[in-house]
């Protein structure tokens, strides 16, 4: 249920957490390059490239076909089936994983702008507003297990047992 959704999500981080610094360590030693402008968007252009595309686009591969599951939903006990019961193709693993992250690149857009001193009051309606999906993301698998960008494309998260198969059928 909601707990092992949160554990699934707890080790993808873990697993993320170091290419997440890794990307960080290009940024910083990018700053300044006439390549990546050192503005508000500059910075956002380039998280978007080395960190939030490739981390979509892993996600989606991990999630799609057979695989069904990232490393973290494997730990958790968990799969991800299309509305037919089977693997998600990969342009619908994709769409998820976006709908997944875009909160993620909403926030720290509107970081980047704030922390620049060059963000209006629109941006920290941005950011309230990409918090506010993630927590009405959560409060959904909370009620019935499926998540924003599980009802986006018709996805669910079921349980699976030792062999891989799903049981019973139960979102989780």
């Amino acid at each position: 249920m909601l707990l092992r959704r949160l554990r699934a999500t707890l080790g993808d981080v873990v697993l993320v957490l170091p290419w997440v610094a890794f990307a960080g360590a290009v940024g910083l030693a990018l700053r300044g390059v006439d390549a990546v402008p050192d503005t508000p968007v500059g910075r956002d252009l380039l998280a978007l490239a080395t960190v939030v595309a490739p981390v979509t686009v892993t996600a989606a591969w991990f999630e799609s076909g057979p695989r069904g599951a990232t490393p973290g939903k494997r730990w958790a006990g968990l799969h991800v089936v299309g509305a037919d019961g089977g693997g998600l193709d990969r342009r619908t693993a994709v769409l998820r994983s976006a709908v997944r992250f875009l909160p993620w690149q909403l926030a720290h857009t509107a970081v980047f702008h704030l922390v620049d001193g060059s963000g209006s009051p629109a941006w920290f309606v941005v950011s309230g507003l990409a918090q506010a999906t993630v927590l009405v993301s959560w409060g959904l698998v909370a009620r019935d297990g499926r998540a924003l960008h599980d009802r986006v494309v018709g996805a669910r998260v079921v349980r699976v047992g030792p062999a891989g198969v799903g049981v019973g059928g139960r979102t989780t």
